[in-house]
C-alpha cells in the first residue's frame, strides 16, 4: 500500500474520527460468531448483518460523539440502522441473486480463480534460543514494567518523558513487541494521551532502520521486468514494525514506493510468539481462571496474523482486490501493484497527507465542514467494504490512509487507501 499501514488509533481530542472507522471495521469479525441455527438461512443471513449494522452505527455515532460531532453521531447511527432495516427484509432469493452477481467479476466476467500462494515454511525455533530471548526481553522488560507499576505511563499520569521510553523499550524489542504497542495505543481508557500519543507513532516512524543496498535493489527490480530509474534509500518515507518504505521513480515517470521488509524479521516474531506461547501456558498452569481468557489461542491468533502480514504477495493480492472493488468509485483511490515478492513490494506512490497527520493538526486548518466530509467519505467507503464486498481492510489505522485536500477552486476530497 502507499508509504504508512492498518491500527492507529486517535492521538488528539477530535482523532476519534480514525477510532472510530478502526472499530467499524474490527466489528465485522464478530459477524461469524453469530449463530441463529433456529432461524431459517435467509432470516439468518439477514439478522446477522442487522445486527453489524447496529454495532457500525453505534460505533460510529459513539466516536463522533467523543470527537464533538453530534451531528456526525446522527449520521454514524441513522446510517447504520437504515442500511439494516433494508437488509433484514431480503429474502433468500435476494441472496441467490447477489450471490450469482458476485461469481460475475467487473464487467460481467467471470473472475479468475486465485492460484494458492505457496507458503514458507516456520523458523525453527530451539530451547536455547528460547532461554537467551527470554534473557534479552526481560532486560527491556523491566523498565516498562516499573513505568506501569508507578503508574507513570497510566490514565491519569502528566510524564511526558515515561511515554518516551515506554516506547523506546518497545522498538527495542523488536517488531513483535511494537505491534503490541500499536495495538496498545488504543486504550486510551488504560493509558495517557501522552503514552497513547507516542505509542501511535510506531505506525510509521519506528526509530530503528537498517541500510538498504540499492544496487541489489535495482537488480531484483529488473530480474522481474521492473525499470527502477531512481530510487532514494538515504532516508525511507516511513518506518513500520516489519517493513520500510523508501520513494523511487519508474522508467515511465511514475512515482512509486518501494516496500522493504525488515532482514530476519520471520525468525524474530517466530521466536517471539513461540516464547510467548510458552508464557502463556505457563501462567494458566499456576492461575487456573486465566484459562477463561484462552492465552494460547489468542497468542496462537496473533503469530498468524503476524505471519501473514510477514508475506507481501497476499498484500499485493489484497490491493489488486480492492483496486477492482474501488476501481468505479470517485473519491477513493487503491495504489496499483507494479511489482511483487515474498518480501518486496512496490506501487504507486500515492500523494496527499496523512490521516494522522491531519487528525493532529489545528482546528483553524481542518474546519467542521471538512471534517464532516472526511468523515462521509470514510464511513461510506468502509461501508462498501462490509455491505457490498464482503471484502473489509483490517488495519484501517490513520497513518494507511492519505487524504488530498480539496483546492480553492474545489469541493470535493479524496482519500487513499
Amino acid at each position: 500500500s502507499a508509504p504508512t499501514p492498518a491500527a492507529s488509533p486517535p492521538h488528539a481530542p477530535h482523532s476519534s474520527l480514525g477510532e472510530g472507522v478502526m472499530a467499524a471495521v474490527l466489528r465485522r469479525s464478530l459477524l461469524p460468531a453469530c449463530r441463529l441455527p433456529a432461524l431459517r438461512p435467509g432470516a439468518r443471513h439477514a439478522t446477522r448483518r442487522f445486527a453489524f449494522a447496529v454495532a457500525f452505527g453505534a460505533s460510529s455515532a459513539s466516536a463522533a460523539a467523543f470527537a464533538g460531532w453530534p451531528l456526525l453521531g446522527g449520521f454514524g447511527s441513522g446510517s447504520g440502522l437504515t442500511v439494516a432495516w433494508l437488509r433484514r427484509r431480503r429474502g433468500p432469493e435476494d441472496e441467490e441473486k447477489e450471490e450469482e452477481e458476485h461469481q460475475q467479476g467487473e464487467g460481467g466476467r467471470p473472475e479468475e480463480e486465485e492460484q494458492p500462494l505457496v507458503a514458507l515454511p516456520p523458523p525453527t525455533v530451539t530451547s536455547l534460543q528460547l532461554i537467551f530471548r527470554f534473557l534479552e526481553l526481560s532486560v527491556f522488560l523491566l523498565p516498562m514494567s516499573l513505568l506501569l507499576a508507578f503508574g507513570l505511563v497510566g490514565k491519569d499520569s502528566k510524564s511526558e518523558l515515561a511515554p518516551a521510553v515506554f516506547a523506546r523499550c518497545l522498538e527495542c524489542c523488536g517488531p513483535t513487541f511494537v505491534k503490541l504497542g500499536q495495538w496498545v495505543a488504543t486504550r486510551r481508557d488504560f493509558l495517557s494521551d501522552a503514552a497513547c500519543q507516542r505509542l501511535s507513532q510506531l505506525h510509521t516512524d519506528v526509530s530503528t532502520t537498517f541500510d538498504v543496498e540499492e544496487e541489489e535493489l535495482r537488480r531484483r527490480c529488473a530480474r522481474g521486468g521492473l525499470n527502477l530509474l531512481s530510487l532514494d534509500c538515504a532516508e525511507p518515507l516511513g518506518a513500520g514494525c516489519v517493513s520500510q518504505v523508501y520513494k523511487g521513480e519508474l522508467g515511465n515517470g511514475v512515482e512509486v514506493a518501494v516496500k522493504l521488509r525488515r532482514p530476519r524479521v520471520r525468525q524474530q516474531v517466530a521466536l517471539d510468539v513461540a516464547l510467548l506461547r510458552l508464557l502463556a501456558a505457563r501462567a494458566e498452569r499456576v492461575w487456573t481462571d486465566l484459562r477463561w481468557l484462552s492465552l494460547q489461542d489468542a497468542v496462537g491468533a496473533f503469530g498468524q496474523y503476524m505471519e501473514e502480514q510477514l508475506d507481501f504477495r497476499r498484500e499485493a493480492r489484497n490491493l489488486l482486490r480492492f483496486r477492482a472493488n474501488f476501481a468505479r468509485h470517485r473519491v477513493v483511490k487503491v495504489p496499483e501493484v507494479h511489482h511483487q515478492e515474498e518480501d518486496l513490494l512496490i506501487t504507486t506512490l500515492i500523494g496527499g497527507r496523512s490521516l494522522a497527520e491531519l487528525l493532529g493538526s489545528s482546528a483553524s486548518e481542518l474546519g467542521r465542514d471538512l471534517r464532516v466530509k472526511l468523515w462521509e467519505v470514510l464511513g461510506k467507503m468502509v461501508s462498501k467494504m462490509v455491505f457490498e464486498d464482503n471484502f473489509v481492510h483490517q488495519d484501517l489505522h490513520p497513518g494507511n490512509i492519505r487524504v488530498t485536500l480539496p483546492t480553492v477552486d474545489s469541493s470535493s476530497s479524496s482519500s487513499s487507501a
